[in-house]
């Protein structure tokens, strides 16, 4: 974790937001574990407790007990989230771990690329690339 909590904040510090969707295989709650830990040092927070702040949260694996997976936002782009929620098993994804989903207000977040000098922002193709390519690692 140590890797991703350096990159987590070369980004932060270029003034991006950051997404991370991570099936994490521990709990938040958990005192001593590695994602608590990336959390505290990054400052993300947990995109789902934001929206439903419910202190019983389904487990996010069909043999487990507790939520494992989660997606960790900046707090830039946390204010643009407009919905979120989890799946049933089965539902959405053929998998052992329940579908979730996080949908943001676009242009919020991204500006919009497609109104140049009206008041969105104007962006250079490269600089958008390198972005989304590091948003989505």
């Amino acid at each position: 974790m140590t890797d991703l909590t350096k990159q987590i904040r070369a980004w932060t510090d270029k003034g991006w937001e950051v997404v991370l969707m991570v099936n994490a295989n521990e709990n938040l709650g958990d005192q001593e574990g590695a994602l608590r830990k990336l959390v505290e040092d990054t400052g993300l927070l947990d995109a789902h407790k934001l929206i439903h702040d419910s202190t019983e949260e389904p487990n996010s694996h069909i043999c487990g007990k507790k939520k494992i997976d989660y997606v960790l936002v900046t707090p830039g782009a946390a204010d643009c989230i407009t919905a979120c929620g989890t799946k049933s098993f089965g539902t959405s994804v053929d998998s052992d771990h329940r579908g979730m989903f996080v949908d943001f207000d676009s242009i919020a977040l991204f500006g919009d690329m497609t109104q140049e000098g009206k008041g969105g922002v104007n962006w250079d193709s490269n600089v958008l690339f390198e972005s989304l390519e590091f948003r989505c690692v």
